[in-house]
């Protein structure tokens, strides 16, 4: 095993989800082992969806060696979050790392990725669906109270709701995200959430009051409110 400047920065993040959420606290050791293998995995630096990699080369070295971290993606703040979901699943370190390192590179990459399916449309997504409609929501928040529904809804989705939602929501929720082949589920959930706190966020007088009605997701059920949202009523409740 062979040292990479980026292993402090993945060590670190798997150290802060540990500290800061209560669910994932056990699995520490597992994300950063995840991580530090993804790291070293050359084959996320290739095919038509993979992100830019970082070079540097040194006298002597080719480029392919140049890229770095071999991943060819910088890790980033919460990346760990992409990972604990999965540990519930699977007791083998091996395990996890074979289904995030699918689910990555099909999904997860486009997450921190600003063309094509990435951030950038599942935001502006978001945003136009819930001004389509929920028109008065989005002026109350956006003009009387001056909190952008999109401050609030861009860690949703930058984590796929990981950290957000409670760990078996998370995963009915990317379940459902494997099943349509589409990260779409992403925003649609993300305006749900908004419409089923509706009624309080119109009664908020407060950017903070409203912000703190919308960080409350424990109790939440997503498949409930992305039925509820696309096909009708339904218990949004766990």
């Amino acid at each position: 095993r062979y040292e990479l400047f980026v292993d402090r920065l993945i060590a670190a993040d798997a150290r802060r989800m540990a500290n800061s959420d209560d669910n994932y606290f056990l699995f520490e050791d597992t994300v950063k082992a995840t991580l530090l293998l993804w790291a070293r995995d050359r084959r996320m630096a290739s095919g038509p969806t993979a992100p830019a990699p970082p070079h540097g080369l040194l006298p002597g070295s080719t480029a392919a060696a140049a890229v770095c971290p071999p991943s060819g993606v910088l890790p980033f703040r919460g990346m760990a979050y992409y990972v604990a979901p999965l540990c519930f699943l699977y007791a083998d370190a091996a395990d996890v790392y074979t289904v995030f390192a699918a689910l990555y590179t099909r999904h997860l990459r486009h997450l921190h990725a600003m063309a094509g399916d990435g951030l950038v449309r599942l935001c502006r997504l978001f945003e136009r669906t819930l001004q389509a409609q929920h028109p008065d929501l989005f002026h109350h928040l956006a003009g009387t109270l001056g909190l952008a529904p999109l401050a609030v809804a861009l860690p949703w989705l930058h984590r796929a709701f990981s950290g957000t939602l409670p760990p078996h929501q998370v995963l009915l929720l990317w379940d459902r995200v494997l099943g349509w082949d589409s990260l779409l589920v992403l925003p649609l959930l993300a305006v749900a959430i908004f419409a089923y706190r509706k009624h309080d966020l119109l009664a908020a007088t407060s950017a903070r009051q409203a912000e703190k009605l919308l960080t409350d997701c424990v109790a939440l059920n997503s498949i409930a409110l992305l039925q509820s949202f696309l096909f009708g009523a339904a218990d949004c409740d766990t």
